[in-house]
């Protein structure tokens, strides 16, 4: 079954979604235990160390519309192919995705599966597993921006 959503990478590669456990070292601040990422690349001059969007953390309307836009722009859901594309480029697409944008330590990642580009849109909503590792004010930025408190399952 899950063959359909998953792939099991050897690597990391930018321009693919990915979803692993994540488990920093010595967390400091806000992190995802789940993240669903759209990988941008390496971080120029560090090794082992990605960098890519995060989804969960950004709302869940910029969400769709990033993925709107990536398959408007790049047809990104009718292949498995590799779309590499930067920063700059996303921010474009959607104002404000960057806020997403994490790094993560490769020693860190657990159970790398790499999410097919037909699969993509059946994840949008997940929410992750958002934790802290000392209350600051990114937590309260998260919340503020964070899909949880903007999708109708918690509005009144």
């Amino acid at each position: 079954m899950l063959e359909k959503y998953f792939d099991r990478p050897s690597v990391v590669s930018n321009g693919y979604f990915y979803t692993f456990e994540y488990y920093p070292r010595h967390p400091k601040d806000l992190y995802d235990k789940t993240p669903f990422l759209f990988c941008i690349g390496p971080v120029e001059k560090r090794e082992n160390l990605i960098t890519g969007i995060n989804l969960h953390h950004i709302d869940v309307e910029s969400r769709e519309k990033l993925i709107e836009m990536m398959q408007r722009q790049y047809n990104i859901l009718d292949d498995e192919k590799q779309h590499i594309i930067s920063e700059e480029s996303l921010n474009r697409l959607v104002p404000g995705v960057l806020f997403g944008v994490r790094v993560y330590n490769l020693k860190n990642i657990y159970n790398l599966k790499r999410l097919k580009n037909s699969a993509v849109p059946l994840f949008l909503y997940e929410q992750g597993n958002i934790y802290m590792g000392t209350p600051d004010d990114k937590f309260i930025k998260y919340l503020l921006h964070s899909g949880i408190y903007k999708s109708s399952e918690y509005q009144a």
